[in-house]
C-alpha cells in the first residue's frame, strides 16, 4: 500500500535558513507530490532561491527536515551525482524576459487565467 509520504517527491518540514541576523527562510512546510507542477512565488528576498538551493543540496539548512525523492539533499548524494555542478556557475548567462517587472505586475495576468 502506498502512503502519502511515499507519493511525495519533495517533503519539507520546518525549513529554516539564516544569514547572520537575516532570516531568509523561516519555518517552511512543503509537500510536492510526484508528477505535480509547483512554483515558488514571492518578492525579492523572500527566500525562494535559498529554498531551491537547499532542495538541490547546494546550500545547507540551519534547521528542518528535507527529503527529495526519498533522500536528504545534505546526505552527499547531490555531490556524488552531480560533482561538476559548480563548474557551470561561471558559464551560465541569464536574461530577464519579463521586461524587468516585479511579481506584482503578473498578478492581474494570473487572476485572469483563473
Amino acid at each position: 500500500m502506498t502512503t502519502h509520504a511515499d507519493q511525495l517527491a519533495v517533503d519539507v518540514r520546518g525549513l529554516r535558513k539564516q544569514y547572520g541576523d537575516v532570516t531568509a527562510v523561516d519555518g517552511i512546510d512543503l509537500g510536492i507530490r510526484r508528477g505535480e507542477v509547483f512554483g515558488l512565488l514571492g518578492p525579492n528576498g523572500a527566500g525562494k532561491s535559498t529554498t531551491v538551493e537547499i532542495l538541490q543540496g547546494n546550500r545547507r539548512r540551519d534547521a528542518g527536515e528535507v527529503s527529495v525523492l526519498g533522500s536528504d539533499p545534505e546526505s552527499g548524494y547531490a555531490r556524488v551525482a552531480f560533482p561538476d555542478r559548480n563548474r557551470l556557475a561561471g558559464r551560465i548567462r541569464a536574461r530577464r524576459v519579463d521586461g524587468g517587472r516585479d511579481g506584482a505586475a503578473f498578478r492581474p495576468l494570473l487572476s485572469e487565467s483563473s
